[in-house]
């Protein structure tokens, strides 16, 4: 909510700016050697009579536009300031004046949101005290970014201590924790082993995600350096579980995981991205009795090994009206994709694809029945050989993935500066375009600049086989080739020959024209395909 449709805003430290018509502006500051108080700058009569009559509801609305409690969206702050406190602007507007603060103190909504992140401890029995009997949304950052393996702050279990008094309040908990290396893992084993939430009777806990912090979403950081769980706590009750980037005993593989799973039957949103310990010895699966999901709206997983994947969805019940996310990692993306059930795969159908050497990306919906159709996206990591993927097996691993009946894609990205070697020949890229009987769009992607001349040659060659004469139609819906707007000056002459007798050859069959499209930031593009948690 708003006042005269503006927002406040801090502008800098201690500065907060308030626009509200047919007052002009108020401005605060904090005298920098007297943190705790609070002086007006010089403010007409009518502004001073304006803020004091601001009712407490609209006080309250402002003060809730202050709130920053998101760890992942202030990630890099929390990681490379030790100073960053995401409280500071509501601690700041609770200190303008008697008014603010009365109202601040007195709505104990704006105090349930409590971060705990490296150096910020002092606030937490204040914000608990504040919040009353609200229910708690708690984020606990056990994590070390600056180099102080050994010597966590003493103010760190006192603050988990104050949250572990507050357990029957909580709602939400968020944990992110340090790689099992040093004397933080060995403060959130510790704490986690206290974690109880129905010791106290019926919990309260309905959101619980557990994150390991690792810097980029790389699958040998996270299966070799995230922090390890030795026990899983059965949180009954949950809407949401994500186990993020962790990984498991393999004791508890698949007995453990599964209790959790089954304790919570409304779950709504479930994220599995885990690892365990002994790769070389697959856990047994006795398929027992079915895990009914009935609610579950978004399904992410990610196992590594990748078969555990597979279990799981043979063993649960959810609707097919439930977005996922499914991750195979280490595995090649024709096994993946067999491996898929049986009942989910006959029920996909792609309309885009995205392949690189290092990452296959698809995008499928799943139409079951009357049922609304979900989205269902397949990401495969391969297990990648000894030697580099030629272009010449980019085109076989391609055909091999459109031979699947379900797996016939509108949209196809293909990152060639990924593959080495020789150039596919115009009847090999030929034999590709009749498994893609709808392909509209193909977009070439190099991902290093300058092109070389490989690659400048594989896209001419490309346009050459829609050239070839042939029986039948070939790729009727074929409309637009994309292209980086960085190989326009090295291509743009060679191109538009050979696309002029390509559509004259495709203006023979009464086939739509093939028209070139220029992109600029088809890099980060290629990555945003490659994103996660898009639902």
């Amino acid at each position: 909510m708003t006042v005269a449709g503006l927002p406040p805003r801090i502008t800098s430290p201690g500065v907060l700016e308030l626009t509200h018509k047919p007052f002009e502006q108020v401005h605060v500051e904090r005298r920098e050697e007297q943190p705790g108080e609070v002086v007006c700058g010089e403010l007409e009569d009518s502004e001073r009579a304006g803020i004091r009559t601001l009712p407490a509801e609209t006080l309250s609305a402002i003060f809730s536009n202050l709130l920053n409690d998101s760890y992942e969206s202030n990630r890099l702050k929390y990681q490379y300031h030790s100073t960053f406190n995401p409280h500071r602007d509501l601690i700041v507007a609770s200190h303008i004046c008697h008014q603010w603060r009365h109202v601040a103190l007195n709505t104990s909504s704006l105090w349930k949101h409590v971060s705990i992140a490296y150096n910020h401890y002092s606030h937490v029995e204040a914000f608990l005290l504040r919040s009353k009997i609200s229910r708690l949304s708690v984020h606990v950052s056990i994590v070390n970014s600056l180099g102080n393996w050994f010597n966590p702050h003493p103010q760190l279990m006192v603050a988990l201590n104050f949250v572990t008094a507050n357990w029957h309040r909580i709602t939400s908990l968020s944990l992110y924790l340090q790689e099992d290396v040093n004397d933080y893992a060995w403060i959130a084993k510790n704490w986690l082993r206290r974690f109880n939430p129905g010791r106290e009777g019926s919990s309260n806990l309905r959101k619980l995600r557990i994150h390991g912090y690792v810097e980029e979403f790389d699958a040998e950081e996270i299966f070799f350096s995230s922090p390890k769980l030795p026990q899983l706590v059965i949180a009954k009750g949950l809407t949401e579980l994500s186990l993020n980037k962790v990984r498991l005993d393999y004791s508890l593989i698949p007995h453990g995981l599964y209790d959790l799973i089954r304790s919570s039957p409304n779950v709504e949103i479930l994220r599995l991205c885990v690892s365990y310990d002994d790769d070389d010895d697959e856990p047994e699966f006795e398929h027992p009795e079915r895990i009914s999901l009935l609610h579950l709206r978004q399904l992410f997983l990610t196992f590594r090994p990748h078969s555990v994947i597979n279990h799981l969805l043979i063993d649960m019940d959810f609707s097919p009206d439930t977005n996922c996310e499914f991750t195979y990692d280490s595995m090649s993306t024709v096994g993946a994709l067999h491996s898929l059930p049986l009942d989910i795969s006959s029920s996909l159908r792609a309309f885009e694809m995205s392949v690189s050497m290092d990452k296959f990306r698809l995008r499928t919906t799943r139409s079951v029945g009357d049922v609304t159709p979900s989205k269902v996206n397949i990401t495969v990591v391969p297990d990648l050989p000894y030697y580099e993927f030629s272009k010449r097996d980019m085109i076989v691993l391609l055909q091999s993935h459109a031979s699947m009946p379900w797996i016939h894609p509108a949209n196809l990205g293909i990152d060639l500066s990924k593959f080495g070697g020789s150039t596919p020949n115009a009847q090999e890229w030929l034999q590709l375009a009749t498994h893609l009987p709808v392909l509209e769009s193909l977009e070439i992607r190099i991902t290093k600049s300058p092109w070389h001349e490989e690659e400048q040659q594989a896209l001419l060659v490309l346009l050459e086989a829609f050239a070839i004469e042939c029986e039948e139609p070939l790729c009727p819906r074929f409309r637009q080739l994309v292209i980086p707007v960085t190989a326009g000056d090295q291509l743009s002459e060679r191109l538009s020959g050979v696309l002029t007798r390509c559509n004259q050859q495709r203006e023979k069959l009464d086939l739509p024209s093939i028209a070139i499209a220029w992109e600029e930031n088809l890099t980060k593009k290629a990555d945003d395909l490659y994103g996660y948690n898009e639902f």
